[in-house]
């Protein structure tokens, strides 16, 4: 399988603490960008002073605030990957345990497991305590930012927070899918947008979702096939949801903004052109989301 390689990445092009391509600047806006089109579908906003100031905790809340946990989870994970962590079954060189202590006995296997955390943290101590640091102070900071914004919002950023430290210390494979690094961001924040000013509505959750998954398939378009169905159903879904809110005509503008990533499809055969691909498609992209959020807002 055909990857991208870090020297193509500029260093800036980070979500949450991972490289995303495709290429700026919706790299690094997209999270921002997702936020404020939740504001806008919360139908809640109004010029006025308290909402500019929610407007800018929220947007501290999704970038800074949750992006230094999430890269700081990352980090950690790297770290362990890297084979600075010991692995299961791996013997301490001492292990602190009561006197008479049966070996194979369950105070044994505590003190033993116990002992490789000890070490673990000895040698990973140089690498990762600035991390834990980062990872600590960001969740203070997010949990105290967050509860000025509602309940919902706490509910929000406590799921963000749980994905992160799951993601610094499990050691499931599966958790470093592209789809817990790029989706889930990108539906959290536009969910976060929405809950900051209003309750949460099954369309505009159901939307969030799509458009995460739509920059999924922008992710992994190195598998074309299934980048390109990872971007189209989504949309589709997002279509249906639209007429069913009686949108027919913005239904129709995200159909044709659509249609380019079908259409350029045979850009994505060689890695050169994936570039000039992503140049045009995320602001199709981005377009499609703003004009969803409005049509959200709108009653008829």
């Amino acid at each position: 399988m055909e990857t991208v390689p870090s020297s193509a990445l500029d260093d800036r092009d980070y979500l949450y603490g991972q490289a995303f391509y495709p290429v700026t600047p919706f790299s690094w806006l997209a999270l921002l960008w997702s936020f404020l089109c939740g504001v806008i579908a919360s139908a809640a906003w109004a010029w006025t002073s308290s909402s500019v100031l929610r407007l800018f905790l929220g947007l501290l809340l999704t970038g800074p605030l949750l992006g230094t946990v999430w890269g700081a989870g990352t980090r950690i994970r790297q770290h362990a990957q890297q084979g600075d962590c010991l692995p299961d079954g791996a013997e301490p060189k001492s292990i602190w345990a009561l006197p008479y202590t049966l070996i194979g006995s369950t105070s044994y296997r505590f003190a033993a497991r116990l002992s490789l955390l000890v070490t673990w943290w000895q040698e990973a101590k140089p690498v990762v305590s600035r991390a834990l640091v980062q990872l600590i102070t960001g969740t203070v900071f997010a949990l105290a930012v967050a509860a000025q914004l509602g309940q919902q919002s706490i509910a929000m950023t406590a799921l963000g927070l749980v994905m992160a430290y799951t993601v610094g210390f499990s050691r499931w494979q599966w958790i470093a899918n592209p789809v817990i690094f790029i989706a889930v961001p990108l539906c959290l924040a536009w969910l976060l947008g929405h809950a900051a000013f209003a309750v949460l509505t099954p369309p505009s959750v159901v939307v969030a979702a799509c458009f995460a998954c739509v920059f999924y398939g922008c992710f992994i378009t190195n598998q074309i096939d299934q980048g390109l169905i990872w971007q189209v159903v989504p949309q589709a879904l997002v279509i249906a949801v639209l007429l069913a809110c009686n949108q027919p005509v913005v239904a129709a503008a995200v159909t044709l903004l659509g249609s380019p990533q079908l259409l350029l499809a045979q850009l994505l055969r060689t890695r050169e052109q994936r570039g000039k691909y992503f140049q045009v498609i995320q602001w199709h992209v981005a377009v499609s989301m703003l004009l969803t959020a409005l049509a959200l807002r709108y009653k008829p």
